[in-house]
């Protein structure tokens, strides 16, 4: 009679464990991609941030996700102490950062806090390749990782309620119990293997939404010890140097190359800027007659002089 009750608790709270489990899986996803886009952003800005720069930040980076996963989980891997590893080109952090980290109530906020600090105390490039603009965008993946360590902690710090988890163990433990005494009439003595099977299966599935729901963030073996080594692999090749140059043009644009002649004003900033600000005055041109210009006349759907 309540075998379909004690199904449906079963079935929810599996999936409700694999719900934990997978928007753990995606936190750690969204890490890995923003600190390829980071280790991109410092590769770009090279000459900007300066070498000596990019390497610090690369530190913090492949330092990132290592204290996260001992942030969550408690402890660290055995080879994890003179981050980077893999046979890292990247020397260890100075001993200075390795103290102050350790004495931090949160390391891996602790690296987002020093890679901002780097980020913004690059100074502006002289030829507008590198403002503000970059700075903010380089400050915004910083702050994206910042994001995910609360985000972890929220999936850490709100477990299933303990109360529903006992509830359905002992929901269970009675129903198995009960189940060989409505069979046994029927089926005499094959009850034994039928019963064992039944509470086989049963309690598998209370055991797997317990494995599911708690090794998402506590045991680091299952998917952010490979996540961390991925992080490391791709920040490293993603500032290495490839010996090819970018695609260099003699020839200027013509739109940048007119709004060069006309301000004298010079570097791809600029170059960015003509071209916005030449094809919206060759639109207002199109759009707005000279007579009407010349007249101070208003819109060109307002005035006698607009052309269809």
């Amino acid at each position: 009679l309540l075998g379909g009750a004690l199904s449906l608790l079963l079935v929810f709270r599996t999936n409700s464990a694999y719900n934990r489990f997978w928007e753990a899986r995606r936190i750690w996803e969204n890490l890995l991609n923003r600190s390829r886009e980071l280790a991109r952003y410092c590769y770009c800005f090279k000459s900007s941030l300066r070498p000596e720069r990019v390497t610090r930040i690369s530190q913090l980076l492949t330092t990132f996700p290592a204290m996260l996963r001992t942030h969550l989980c408690g402890e660290s891997r055995p080879h994890m102490d003179g981050v980077p590893h893999l046979d890292s080109p990247l020397p260890p952090l100075p001993r200075d950062v390795q103290r102050a980290m350790r004495q931090s109530s949160s390391r891996p906020l602790y690296l987002c806090k020093r890679m901002a600090a780097e980020i913004t105390a690059a100074r502006d490039a002289g030829d507008g390749s590198f403002s503000s603009r970059e700075r903010l965008m380089g400050l915004g993946l910083v702050n994206q990782l910042g994001s995910y360590v609360g985000a972890c902690e929220r999936l850490l710090q709100t477990p299933v309620p303990l109360n529903y988890a006992r509830h359905t163990s002992r929901f269970l433990t009675l129903w198995c119990l009960s189940l060989p005494v409505s069979l046994v009439g029927t089926m005499g003595l094959l009850v034994v293997p039928v019963t064992a099977f039944v509470t086989w299966c049963l309690f598998g599935i209370q055991e797997i939404g317990l494995f599911i729901e708690h090794c998402a963030l506590d045991n680091g073996d299952i998917f952010m010890d490979q996540l961390s080594d991925q992080v490391i692999h791709d920040v490293l090749e993603a500032i290495s140097d490839d010996n090819v140059a970018p695609l260099e043009l003699d020839d200027e644009p013509p739109v940048a190359a007119a709004y060069t002649a006309r301000t004298g004003a010079t570097g791809p900033a600029h170059a960015s800027r003509a071209a916005t600000r030449v094809c919206c005055e060759a639109s207002a041109r199109t759009d707005y007659p000279a007579e009407a210009r010349s007249s101070g006349g208003s819109r060109p759907q307002d005035g006698p002089f607009y052309a269809t």
